[in-house]
């Protein structure tokens, strides 16, 4: 199976992607990304809160319908209640409550899986057709923004990496829009301490890269794929191995960005935080050969120059 994952920093478009493939996250050849979420959760999320995942994935298991109304409610706003509702409900039940039971495991050993157990369901799953497992990771992390609310990327690649084909799709957009976009959407009120977020979002992802193979990640830059989606659909297609019936109709389905970010809090201060100077520890970020394209977005195009 080939593992799907999107990876970056808050507001670098994670939206818009997920717009374009919707068609694909609703097709029966992908698993579903909150089942998914419940097989990982132990080894990513804490455990010293009132409601350990441990009980909650065995309260999923042996009342799905219930777990998913509590879970509705916990949602910040009706879009995502909306998308939660559409796919959860529709395939939890069926996996977690009848396939389990199809594929005779145990649902009491369920709520601690370990390692061989995931295996075996990717297994099953996989000869059931489902051919692709699939995450999108922003980076929530410093002030206001708990580290451990997604799952690491680096504890997932290392849990899963001889199980399934990991294929990390990285998200690249200007940083200073990228704080603009959270300070827009009220993450955090300053603008300083917003940068210094994403400078180290920015930051650990790159080390992420450092240590997985260069084969399993490509880089997508926003401006250039919101303003050219189709020159990329091939190349798309070749890496993720998606078929070209789902990456064709992309370029119809990108959300574009709801006002111009550079216009918004638009202060000197954010833009002088990302200097040349700075950027330069981006290393992967700063290589043509890791984006899709080839091309190397402007604003690192300059680090380039001023070294």
């Amino acid at each position: 199976m080939i593992f799907l994952f999107v990876l970056g920093v808050e507001g670098s478009g994670h939206h818009m992607l997920l717009s374009c493939l919707h068609s694909l996250l609703e097709s029966p050849l992908v698993f579903n990304k909150y089942i998914l979420r419940k097989l990982y959760a132990p080894f990513w999320e804490p455990t010293s809160s009132s409601s350990p995942p441990q009980s909650n994935l065995n309260s999923f298991v042996k009342n799905p319908k219930k777990m998913i109304k509590s879970l509705l409610k916990s949602k910040r706003n009706s879009t995502s209640q909306k998308a939660f509702k559409k796919e959860a409900k529709k395939e939890a039940e069926i996996y977690l409550s009848q396939q389990l039971s199809n594929w005779k495991i145990d649902k009491a050993n369920f709520s601690h899986p370990s390692r061989d157990l995931i295996k075996k369901i990717f297994a099953l799953a996989e000869d059931e057709g489902i051919r692709y497992l699939f995450e999108d990771c922003s980076f929530p992390t410093g002030h206001n923004r708990n580290s451990l609310r997604r799952p690491d990327p680096l504890q997932i690649y290392s849990l899963f990496k001889d199980i399934v084909d990991f294929r990390f799709i990285i998200l690249s957009r200007k940083p200073s829009n990228c704080v603009r976009s959270c300070l827009r959407r009220g993450f955090t009120s300053d603008s300083y301490l917003q940068s210094r977020i994403i400078e180290d979002n920015f930051c650990y992802i790159n080390s992420f890269l450092n240590i997985i193979p260069e084969h399993s990640f490509k880089i997508l830059c926003y401006e250039n794929f919101i303003n050219s989606s189709e020159n990329y659909l091939d190349e798309f297609s070749e890496f993720t191995t998606l078929d070209k019936e789902i990456v064709l109709k992309m370029p119809h389905e990108i959300r574009q960005p709801k006002t111009d970010e550079s216009a918004l809090f638009g202060s000197d201060c954010i833009d002088q935080i990302f200097s040349t100077t700075r950027l330069k520890m981006l290393n992967n970020f700063l290589s043509p050969d890791h984006y899709f394209g080839k091309n190397l977005p402007s604003y690192f195009e300059r680090v380039l120059g001023d070294f």
